[in-house]
């Protein structure tokens, strides 16, 4: 009877061993994780990207490689950003279903036209802006035009917005902005400045214009496995590599909560730099967000009335037309020691002020200002009322 339970147990051990041999079970892990990636360009290079490719996986493991390219399509085609035109002002021009004399194009026809200009920031930060273009008749006004007035550049340059066939002049106004995905036209008309003859598109912020994917079977040490092909066409305004890389991180950034070894952190890039990032909620406990996706420290939208600081700084801070706590905090300190009646003691003590809500002077906040800046205000308002009720009835 002991010899038969000693066999019994010798068994069970062989089991657990051939189940659960620990150096199996690393290497066959170490399959689990795709070991090669390859890129097979489908465009030819422009400005120094490849719009258009292939990435190749592998090996995956049989069953992950139709997770994977579904979670990465869906991520690429819903969650990449851009910079669209989200606004113009036609001088002469009150709404939408008008059109000019001397002019082509009616102006429905030339806001569909803005809507397909392909924009992509000439430097890093993410810059919203309004710009204003004069033009002489005849001529054509075409997007490349747009890159002498603002700090973008444009893809399809030879683009023609509208035609002026007589001698006339226009003078028109572009709002230009940073966003996520696609946004309607109604959405800013909701949360953005009111002004006579200010048309609203639909703006178009995605540089994804088609992702596609397919996988075929390989062996890799007598197991069948999965190699991976993810199709990405852009529109020219980002590297399709680069466009993967920030949908990859994206997702690695809204998983890892689900890891055994998460932290309570966040998750944007540690800028050592005197850049403000508006996405850091170190800068804040409590945020707001913008029409365009941009998460704003909440303390940049106080009135300068409503921050504790010597007479002298304040008098001059309203002379200079500066309004709110962001408005003063994006001007460049040489710029603020310059103006008059201002000094250095004075701005010190202003300095120590606005510390406290953890921002300092030479932050570049960008985009600043938001295009919804008088709805994300009214946002303000609305969160300090609420915070004052609090406290009352406790």
């Amino acid at each position: 009877m002991v010899a038969g339970q000693e066999k019994e147990e010798e068994c069970k051990i062989f089991l657990v061993k051939f189940m659960f041999n620990v150096e199996q079970d690393l290497s066959h892990r170490n399959l689990l994780r795709a070991k090669s990636i390859d890129y097979i360009h489908s465009s030819e290079e422009m400005n120094g990207l490849y719009s258009s490719g292939t990435v190749v996986l592998s090996p995956i493991f049989k069953g992950l490689d139709v997770t994977i390219a579904h979670s990465m399509r869906r991520v690429l085609l819903g969650a990449s950003s851009g910079y669209a035109i989200i606004a113009f002002q036609i001088e002469g021009v009150l709404h939408e279903f008008s059109y000019i004399n001397g002019v082509v194009e009616d102006i429905l026809t030339i806001g569909l036209n803005l809507k397909q200009v392909r924009l992509k920031s000439s430097k890093d930060a993410k810059v919203s802006e309004t710009i204003s273009i004069d033009l002489k008749g005849p001529c054509e006004f075409k997007a490349g035009m747009i890159e002498d007035f603002a700090n973008v550049k444009v893809v399809n340059k030879d683009h023609v917005i509208f035609t002026i066939n007589s001698d006339i002049n226009v003078s028109i106004k572009l709002i230009l902005a940073f966003g996520y995905n696609y946004v309607q036209a109604d959405s800013f008309k909701k949360t953005g400045v009111k002004s006579p003859g200010l048309i609203y598109i639909d703006a178009l912020f995605n540089p994804i214009k088609n992702v596609s994917f397919s996988s075929e079977d390989i062996i890799v040490n007598s197991e069948d496995y999965k190699k991976l092909y993810i199709s990405i066409e852009t529109d020219g305004t980002i590297d399709y590599r680069d466009a993967l890389l920030n949908a990859a991180n994206l997702m690695k950034e809204q998983l890892f909560i689900l890891s055994s070894n998460a932290q309570q952190t966040t998750f944007f890039d540690d800028d050592s730099s005197d850049s403000l990032n508006i996405f850091d909620d170190e800068i804040g406990k409590d945020y707001l967000l913008s029409a365009s996706g941009v998460r704003y420290n909440m303390n940049l939208f106080k009135n300068i009335h409503e921050i504790e600081m010597p007479i002298r700084a304040h008098n001059a801070f309203v002379k200079a037309n500066i309004v709110y706590l962001g408005d003063l905090i994006n001007i460049p300190y040489k710029e603020l020691i310059s103006m008059s009646n201002l000094g250095r003691k004075s701005l010190e003590l202003v300095s120590n002020c606005i510390m406290k809500y953890n921002l300092r002077f030479d932050m570049n906040i960008s985009p600043w200002p938001p295009v919804d800046l008088l709805n994300l205000r009214k946002q303000y308002e609305g969160r300090m009322n609420s915070s004052l009720k609090k406290k009352v009835n406790w």
